[in-house]
């Protein structure tokens, strides 16, 4: 395992842990709004997002050993790792751009119905952000093992064409030999040969 891998690891595990954070305060979020007045967008898509994150992660980490198995390679897999990294990315930056949007357009201030909901949204910020920031930091880490890959198999061509090279160039060598000497060529005796 390379370092890079191990960080993804600790990133999922971050992942995680704030996804169960944030749905559980979005919830009560939720909760707390509808009893008082119905529900609001911002904390619905807070849970939705906290959802979309969990099952995210569970999908990226179980889907890792279908993908190796059958297409024997991280190259499908990164590919499909990358939409879903860049997909949570941006669904969390919007949902907790919408939560600092509604905490600061003045209904945390001085209002008595909002006070319990807005303390829970001040926690769930917090939480948005810092599992925002571990989706930021897997999909820096996802793209660079893809980038990765991308030269692994770059270089592997390469490798392959100049063998592919040094055999054809081989093979005509021992034509030209085999067409210029009437028998076997004699090969020298190498010291250590039996």
């Amino acid at each position: 395992m390379t370092v890079t891998e191990l960080s993804l690891g600790v990133a999922r595990s971050g992942q995680i842990a704030f996804g169960v954070l944030t749905l559980g305060l979005s919830s009560g979020a939720v909760a707390n709004y509808n009893a008082q007045k119905g529900g609001r967008d911002t904390n619905n898509f807070a849970v939705f997002q906290s959802l979309l994150s969990l099952l995210s992660v569970a999908l990226l980490v179980t889907s890792q050993f279908f993908f190796i198995s059958r297409f024997e390679g991280y190259a499908d897999y990164l590919s499909c790792a990358l939409i879903v990294e860049a997909l949570n990315w941006i669904f969390l930056f919007a949902s907790w751009i919408a939560i600092a949007q509604f905490r600061n357009s003045g209904h945390c201030v001085g209002n008595s119905l909002y006070d319990k909901i807005c303390a829970i949204d001040g926690a769930l910020l917090a939480f948005q952000i810092m599992l925002w920031l571990a989706w930021t930091a897997s999909l820096v880490l996802v793209a660079k093992l893809k980038y990765g890959e991308r030269q692994d198999f770059k270089t592997n061509r390469e490798i392959e064409l100049r063998i592919k090279n040094a055999v054809e160039a081989g093979s005509r060598l021992e034509e030209g030999v085999s067409k210029s000497s009437n028998g076997p060529v004699a090969l020298p005796k190498v010291e250590g040969d039996p």
